[in-house]
């Protein structure tokens, strides 16, 4: 007996119409495709003709295509039983077979309406729909048409697949859902066309994150604004399972106008106040006041599970050629960032900003007193950090703010910055902490001698 597996001509005409090197050639079924996608006048019409011929053939000659781990593996039960019920006459199809053809697996169980609406074909999608095929079928990593239409940002052929009755909340292997993968590539309308429809804003991938959180990560911004409009204010509070916010995503990939929007949230997300059981306001100003404080507190000094804030992952760079944008640190600063944050091993945001050498991200950090002598559970400090990367202008900057508070760790588990810069290789800068160092110790034999 034969089977159909894997791919199929009609899954190839639907994902690739007027490819016909990939079609069968052996079978009635490919000539009847190749002649339908021979008419590139109009590709509804090829698609039609095509799924009108697949529907209508009998499935003992439908082409067999061996996987690449050699395996003949079914189709499905449904093709399965009209093939073992003898079914094969090609002019009158069964509902069961005609059923199963629609919805054929190819590699990695995708259907000819998946393929369809990955590649943003609203015509075919609307026929394979029509036709019966089933919107709701997965592949073999859990995602369906609609949760790819929406990733390729097909926001006409994804109306199409989200009709009344639909779960727009179904879930692929990795927790995605439609909302998820919308948020993901920017699909403002089909955001917006989910939110209409109800869509879980609240929903998390396996990883934790929100779709919130992942449209903050890549920086879409008008994504950021409709989620933030159409969600409660303590949307923003929920963090992945690592720990990160909204917030910190934004600072840490740089997307400062998401970093604006947010913080601006944090004053009129919570402007309604509370309501009490009978549906009146029962806040007074100073307690919506008292509120806003709070929810600032907790969403700009948040902290990951290694205790990193949104303060520390904007004052360190991405990548050795790209600084943050220190405009971020600034609005940080605004909303009360706490320069003095230490994360689990002991870094603070200055120390990120020394290594980095981010010279105005340090002015900005020394001028609102970020501590100079912290010290790190390697010993390491701002100081230090900055000598070990050549980091000339910093050092400078460190030590014209509070030589004192600069060197005061300096000896503490090893090399001196003076050693490290040495080490490294920078003649100037050790020349400069040694200079640094010498003034220092003149201080303080001044102030003993005062002493006395």
């Amino acid at each position: 007996m034969q089977r159909i597996i894997e791919a199929t001509p009609f899954s190839f005409a639907i994902g690739s119409p007027f490819d016909t090197k990939r079609m069968a050639t052996s079978t009635s079924q490919g000539s009847a495709i190749r002649t339908a996608a021979a008419a590139e006048a109009s590709f509804a019409a090829a698609a039609a003709a095509a799924a009108a011929a697949f529907e209508a053939a009998d499935p003992s000659h439908v082409a067999r295509a061996q996987p690449t781990d050699g395996a003949t593996r079914p189709l499905g039960p449904q093709l399965n039983l009209a093939i073992d019920s003898g079914e094969t006459d090609p002019h009158a199809p069964s509902p069961v077979r005609r059923q199963s053809l629609l919805d054929l697996r190819g590699p990695r169980g995708i259907t000819p309406l998946m393929l369809a609406a990955r590649s943003g074909h609203l015509a075919v999608v609307d026929y394979l729909v029509a036709a019966g095929a089933n919107v709701m079928a997965q592949s073999e990593a859990g995602c369906s048409a609609a949760l790819l239409a929406a990733q390729e940002d097909h926001a006409a052929v994804f109306g199409a697949l989200t009709k009344p009755g639909v779960d727009l909340d179904m879930r692929q292997a990795d927790g995605c859902t439609a909302l998820l993968m919308a948020a993901a590539s920017g699909s403002k309308r089909c955001v917006e066309h989910l939110l209409r429809c109800k869509a879980d804003v609240f929903v998390q991938r396996n990883d934790g994150a929100t779709a919130l959180l992942i449209a903050c990560i890549n920086g879409h911004v008008p994504v950021v604004r409709l989620l933030l409009e159409a969600g409660p204010p303590s949307m923003m509070e929920m963090p992945d399972c690592h720990g990160v916010t909204c917030l910190m995503a934004a600072a840490q990939y740089g997307h400062e106008e998401v970093v604006d929007m947010l913080l601006s949230d944090l004053i009129i997300g919570d402007g309604s106040g509370t309501r009490s059981n009978d549906g009146t306001h029962e806040s007074s100003s100073l307690k919506k006041g008292e509120e806003v404080e709070g929810r600032k507190e907790r969403i700009v000094n948040a902290r990951t599970l290694t205790g990193m804030s949104a303060l520390h992952f904007a004052c360190q760079r991405r990548d050795e050629a790209t600084y943050e944008d220190e405009a971020i640190v600034h609005a940080l600063l605004r909303y009360d960032a706490d320069v003095a944050a230490e994360a689990v091993d002991g870094t603070t945001p200055l120390m990120l900003a020394c290594s980095h050498g981010d010279e105005a991200v340090v002015h900005a950090m020394l001028q609102h007193h970020a501590p100079i002598d912290a010290v790190r559970q390697d010993g390491m400090t701002a100081l230090k950090l900055a000598a070990l990367h050549g980091r000339e202008r910093v050092v400078r900057a460190l030590l014209n703010a509070n030589v004192e508070a600069a060197f005061r760790h300096d000896e503490l588990c090893g090399n001196t910055a003076h050693d490290l810069a040495l080490q490294c290789g920078h003649a100037s800068l050790a020349a400069m902490l040694r200079n640094g160092i010498a003034k220092q110790f003149s201080r303080q034999s001044s102030s003993s001698i005062h002493t006395n």
